[in-house]
């Protein structure tokens, strides 16, 4: 037995190769640093739900899961030129906040070490 679905399995390749094929292009048209995060695949392998992230503002964020669902369709082309599947999936873009989270934590956290390193504020 495999030690993974096949849907985990392909929604890693989808993943990997929607980065490679996308990528330059978000940076060519000005939306800036844009990550491809990861790709959920339904059990049946017909629906793949792209995450992006962004550390752009939010209309920035909005504007660039705008761009990639309207060229999905291109994008599913692209996709099915360079991997071999039976069928390839339907693909939607959403927005992962998750990078954004991660650095607010991290502020958080540092913010919390200055204070409690502060002098005067009885730590000794």
């Amino acid at each position: 037995m495999k030690p993974y679905k096949r849907s985990i399995r392909v929604s890693g390749l989808i993943y990997k190769e929607i980065s490679l094929i996308m990528s330059p292009e978000m940076a060519d048209r000005g939306f800036g640093m844009v990550s491809f995060t990861s790709a959920k695949l339904t059990d049946d392998l017909a629906q793949a739900t792209v995450y992006v992230s962004s550390l752009a503002g939010s209309d920035k964020q909005k504007e660039t899961i705008e761009y990639l669902n309207r060229h999905k369709a291109r994008i599913r082309g692209q996709l099915a030129r360079r991997v071999t599947l039976k069928s390839i999936p339907e693909i939607s873009f959403e927005f992962d906040p998750s990078i954004e989270e991660g650095m607010r934590i991290e502020m958080i956290l540092e913010r919390l070490e200055r204070e409690r390193n502060e002098p005067g504020q009885g730590t000794e």
